[in-house]
């Protein structure tokens, strides 16, 4: 009687398990660096025109991580509009952190979810 009953426990545990890695969705490998936004080729990028961001990947020499950056962006008019690319389709965002927080917050209270993720990387601070 004990070795049917582990027996059903055990095999219940384990369905369990497999039903939610079936059920659960797989999120995809996020960016956490700038290396690793320059050597991908699915994802593009975008910053803010005229940003302190915008003139460190620009004034960068080339063939640092800023400059292969810099040659590369694409340009938004705001944060909002980043922001709405990065919604949209396969897009990364690159503006302080300050703004990016209160943009996800944002999003999360009108939606009650959160659909955009940080990079573990932070590289630039004032």
């Amino acid at each position: 009687c004990i070795w049917w009953l582990s027996t059903i426990v055990i095999v219940n545990i384990y369905l369990g398990i497999l039903f939610g890695q079936l059920v659960v969705p797989r999120r995809p490998k996020s960016i956490d660096t700038l290396e690793e936004l320059v050597n991908q080729d699915q994802v593009s990028w975008a910053v803010t025109r005229g940003s302190a961001i915008y003139d460190l990947f620009r004034q960068s020499d080339e063939n640092s991580i800023y400059g292969q950056l810099g040659r590369r962006m694409k340009l938004v008019n705001s944060a909002d509009e980043g922001v709405q690319r990065v919604l949209d389709s396969n897009w990364a965002f690159i503006r302080e952190r300050s703004i990016l927080t209160f943009k996800v917050a944002q999003e999360q209270t009108r939606i009650k979810a959160c659909r955009m993720q940080f990079a573990r990387e932070q590289f630039y601070s004032a």
